[in-house]
């Protein structure tokens, strides 16, 4: 049993490494990360909606734009309609005068003696060109006033044309800008997301290392426990086979088989605090009577494997669970050290007074139980 010691020794030293204090101040160090990260995801997110805002201005705008160039564009097209009108009503205007001209100047190419052969002819030329000379300022004064329609028409299409090119690249650049700001909200949602996501790994690690803290503090706690019981077990005494002429009768408690602690009392086993303690035994060996007393129970009991259930003298009880084989038989009796069986690989032993638990290590302080009953202490 004072084996026990030095392994329960070596496994406090080790948890010892894992620092409750050193624990806690790097939880609270990865969820002061993840606060910064969280602050830095919702910096980045607002940077992403203030793009999206710009985008959607921007896109108000290029449907502005693009409105306004198609209404020059619908402006070039009335001018350009207006101008073929004014050209075909200046077209008609200097029609009489082309016609006139075209005659004189086929009447001035006739060779000169064909004027004297049609006296008529030189006569009509000389009125013609008369008639013509009169009509040409009339003429010309309302054509002018056509060409300068023209010419103003000219200019407002030059100036509709240019309206429309510069509305045009308006509305490309307005639409590139609008592209890259929502590349840019895109480019900033999906860092963002990856901050939060970063953030909630920083608060995980935070939330396991605080885990761990109390972890480590109830592991520190049941390995004290375990390394006092451990030191009040190896003070008892150690099973023996039972010797008829020398046998206790009344007095005294061993542990029953010899074995590893793996399981202290008020331990946490499965969620519940142990009310007994469970041993690494070798599988085969032989578990005896604690101390004299009656068999109360024996036999398979649910998923506690065989048990024997021995009550004592005084309102004392001892159980012992995990047997491989039982050798009494219910309402026999036995004696302190008397074989009860062989164990399994694992030895759960409850002592209890009275029915209520009673830590097995209290007995060692108390050299084994006597009349009247000893101090014990309760699990808690």
């Amino acid at each position: 049993m004072r084996a026990l010691l030095p392994l329960l020794l070596l496994s406090t030293a080790a948890l010892a490494q894992d620092d409750p204090a050193t624990l806690n101040r790097q939880a609270a160090a990865a969820e002061a990360q993840a606060g910064r990260i969280e602050a830095d995801a919702a910096r980045v997110h607002a940077e992403a909606d203030r793009a999206l805002d710009e985008a959607g201005r921007l896109a108000a705008q290029v449907s502005t734009a693009q409105a306004h160039a198609d209404a020059a564009r619908a402006e070039v097209e009335r001018l350009d309609r207006l101008r073929a009108a004014q050209r075909a009503r200046l077209a008609a205007r200097q029609a009489p005068i082309a016609r006139l001209g075209a005659a004189l100047e086929v009447m001035a190419r006739r060779p000169e003696p064909l004027l004297f052969v049609s006296p008529g002819s030189a006569a009509d030329i000389v009125h013609t060109k008369l008639a013509l000379d009169a009509a040409r300022p009339a003429i010309a004064a309302r054509t002018a006033a056509l060409r300068a329609e023209i010419a103003a028409g000219e200019r407002l299409r030059g100036a509709a044309t240019r309206a429309v090119a510069a509305r045009d690249d308006a509305v490309a650049q307005l639409s590139r800008d609008r592209t890259a700001l929502l590349r840019f909200a895109e480019a900033q949602r999906t860092e963002a997301a990856g901050l939060v996501d970063a953030a909630l790994r920083e608060s995980d690690r935070a939330l396991a290392l605080s885990a761990d803290a109390g972890q480590a503090r109830e592991d520190r706690a049941q390995a004290a426990m375990a390394n006092a019981e451990a030191r009040a077990l190896a003070m008892l005494p150690a099973p023996a086979p039972l010797d008829e002429a020398t046998a206790p009768r009344g007095s005294g408690w061993a542990l029953p088989v010899a074995g590893r602690l793996v399981t202290g009392f008020g331990a946490l086993d499965g969620g519940a605090r142990s009310r007994g303690i469970v041993l690494a035994a070798t599988r085969g060996a032989v578990v005896r009577a604690p101390a004299v007393g009656s068999v109360a129970f024996a036999g398979a009991f649910r998923d506690y494997g065989r048990v024997v259930i021995l009550n004592h003298p005084g309102g004392w009880t001892t159980l012992i669970a995990g047997l491989a084989d039982i050798d009494v038989a219910q309402g026999g009796s036995a004696a302190a050290g008397a074989r009860l069986g062989t164990a399994g690989a694992r030895i759960m032993i409850e002592v209890r007074s009275g029915g209520v638990p009673v830590d097995v290590a209290a007995l060692a302080a108390q050299g084994g139980w006597r009349t009247p009953l000893p101090p014990f202490r309760p699990m808690l």
